[in-house]
């Protein structure tokens, strides 16, 4: 037997697949979020639905003390109109009570207040507290008003009264004013509006609660019913309550059974009188099932949504899984576009950890080689845009010289001297600024390559920018301008190589002659502070705006106003720093758009007399070359 069972071979059971796990991993994820966030939102619901009940019964109560004051303001509206009759055109219509119920009765006004329930008793009370007609709602005359002693006296002064009073075992808003024949109380109006059954009914239909009013402890109006359609106004209420509600003006809240044994909040706010205090009260009975049924509605539809929520999640996780084993495809397809030099569209990172680990790498690869990528095409970019403002810059000068060579060439002995001059300074400007511009460049190229060193030693500054300004004179010359040098009576000795400070003097120069203006005075100034020599170069052209200064010392960049000026490659300002910052000094701008330029360096002072006075000549090609230079906004 045992030998039959080892040749048998029973099938493993299948273990379930990435898709179906990731399902049943999903659907248990799901459940628990969604019971989780049940039992939250039941308590919520739960606070929000006490919340909003509450909130239901102030908006009640507001309600019944708003219509209490629109009773008062219907009622003093009637009392004024009804006082402000002239009686004292209408001699001897207060002598009998008669005369004044036809007044009453009359009156269209009158008629119109009492049909339209504006107020339910409107009355003419005699100076001596008596009445004298009334009219209720019904508009039946009668003198059988309750009216006291304090209202009549309140109204004889002249104040009136306005409030709750209780009268006759009923509540009612009264408004009472003086009725004068000249300048004497003849009587005194009266309108009084109830606190009956009927205020009750539209209480309860603008706030779908039940309103009782209740006086001396006992309810006198109600819009409640009992299954027989009876109004529950049989009873007194709790003592307690009344004691603590008109007692003691507090607002009383209670859980009581109502008609059919249903749970009721019961709220009772006090009812304040003539003379500020409580006369009676008011209940507002809210069944809880009404005032909880908003959170019925919430709970039943967040079941269905959880429910449609569940079922379209589960097949969603289905189809979720599924699409996971996407990512590996995707990941191929995407390497074989980088394989072919698709560099621009991206890796999509978003999937599972190993495939998503695999999918970063990936990107990060094509970012490395995109940017790579973009950098040689900037790098072409900037030697074809270098190229091109080389070949721009050389041109003029060589246009300049090819023509002017011609010209000597072809009647160079037949010119005027002064003619010949004219063409020997265009030769010379245009030279020096060929030269210039290759010095420069290869200044530049040594300053990038490491290899740009200064020799300083005691150098007179004066001398130097003696150099300087014959290097571009046939500049200040052509535009008729003209340097003013200030070193003070003794000149300041600088620790400096004499030709690369000639270098940065001449480009300095030559910048000023470039963007100053026609006829400007360029001033060359050198002030002494500490152990530092501070030299300025100032001219009065239009001067550069704020946002371009920060960027003048880069090589290649030129300002807005040099471009449109005169053409460059934007080198000088960049060698200036270079030289000046080799010799540990610094270099800076200060430019007011409109109010010139001024281009300023400093350099070390020298611990000792420059030997033999300085630098008595400069070899020309030094001269030449520093007589353009680019600078300045370039």
């Amino acid at each position: 037997m045992n030998k039959v069972f080892g040749r048998l071979h029973l099938p493993a059971r299948p273990a379930l697949n990435l898709q179906a796990k990731l399902t049943l991993f999903a659907a248990v994820l799901l459940l628990s979020a969604l019971g989780a966030t049940s039992l939250v939102a039941s308590y919520l619901l739960d606070e929000l639905a006490e919340s909003a009940a509450r909130a239901r019964l102030d908006h009640a109560a507001e309600v019944v003390t708003a219509e209490y004051e629109a009773l008062l303001g219907n009622a003093r509206i009637t009392a004024e109109a009804i006082a402000a009759w002239p009686l004292q055109e209408r001699p001897g219509t207060l002598d009998t009570l008669t005369a004044l119920t036809a007044v009453l009765r009359r009156s269209p006004f009158v008629r119109t207040v009492l049909r339209t329930g504006a107020a339910d008793l409107i009355a003419l009370v005699g100076s001596d507290g008596v009445p004298l007609v009334a009219l209720d709602r019904g508009q039946v005359a009668t003198t059988n008003v309750t009216v006291s002693d304090a209202t009549v006296a309140s109204a004889l002064a002249g104040s009136g009264v306005e409030g709750l009073e209780l009268a006759d075992g009923a509540l009612r808003a009264v408004v009472t004013r003086p009725l004068q024949t000249g300048d004497d109380v003849a009587a005194i109006v009266l309108v009084a509006s109830l606190l009956d059954d009927s205020l009750a009914d539209r209480l309860k239909a603008a706030t779908e609660f039940d309103i009782t009013y209740y006086a001396e402890g006992r309810p006198i109006a109600t819009s409640a019913r009992r299954p027989d359609g009876t109004r529950p106004v049989d009873g007194p209420a709790d003592a307690d309550v009344v004691s603590a509600v008109v007692g003691q003006a507090q607002v009383v809240e209670q859980v009581q059974r109502g008609v059919g044994g249903h749970r009721v909040i019961v709220r009772y706010y006090p009812l304040y009188g003539v003379s500020d205090t409580p006369v009676g009260m008011f209940g507002i009975s809210a069944p809880v099932a009404l005032l909880y049924e908003a959170r019925t509605r919430m709970l039943l539809l967040f079941t269905l949504v959880v429910a449609g929520v569940l079922v379209v999640a589960l097949v969603a996780a289905a189809y979720v899984a599924r699409a996971l084993l996407r990512p590996l495809r995707a990941l191929v397809q995407a390497v074989q576009r980088i394989g072919e030099g698709d560099l621009v569209t991206p890796i999509d990172c978003e999937s599972t950890e190993e495939v998503g680990s695999l999918s970063r790498a990936a990107e990060d690869m094509r970012l490395r080689l995109l940017r790579h990528a973009d950098e040689e095409a900037e790098l072409d970019r900037l030697k074809d845009q270098y190229l091109f403002n080389v070949a721009h810059e050389l041109k003029t000068p060589l246009t300049s010289l090819t023509a002017t060579v011609q010209v000597l060439a072809e009647a160079g002995e037949t010119l005027p001297a002064a003619e010949r001059a004219h063409l020997v300074g265009v030769l010379r400007r245009s030279t020096a600024r060929l030269q210039a511009l290759v010095d420069n460049i290869l200044d530049l190229g040594s300053v990038r390559a490491g290899r740009f060193s200064v020799s300083p030693h005691p150098i007179a500054l004066d001398a130097v920018a003696a150099d300087a300004i014959a290097s571009i004179q046939p500049l200040l010359d052509a535009r008729q301008q003209r340097v003013e040098c200030r070193f003070g009576p003794s000149p300041p000795v600088v620790q400096a190589d004499a030709r690369r400070l000639l270098q940065v003097l001449v480009n300095l120069l030559s910048n000023a002659t470039k963007f100053g203006a026609d006829r400007d005075v360029i001033h060359l100034e050198a002030v002494r502070q500490d152990s530092q020599v501070r030299v300025s170069v100032t001219d009065h052209g239009p001067g550069i705006p704020a946002a371009e200064q920060a960027h003048l010392f880069e090589a290649y960049f030129r300002s807005a106003m040099a471009r449109e000026l005169t053409p460059g490659v934007g080198l000088g300002l960049a060698v200036v720093k270079a030289i000046v910052e080799a010799h540990g000094g610094q270099v800076g701008i200060d430019s007011v758009p409109g109010r010139g330029t001024t281009t300023w360096f400093t350099l070390p002072v020298a611990a000792a007399e420059p030997a033999g006075g300085g630098p008595t000549a400069t070899p020309p090609a030094v001269a030449l070359s520093s007589a353009s230079g680019g600078g300045g906004a370039e």
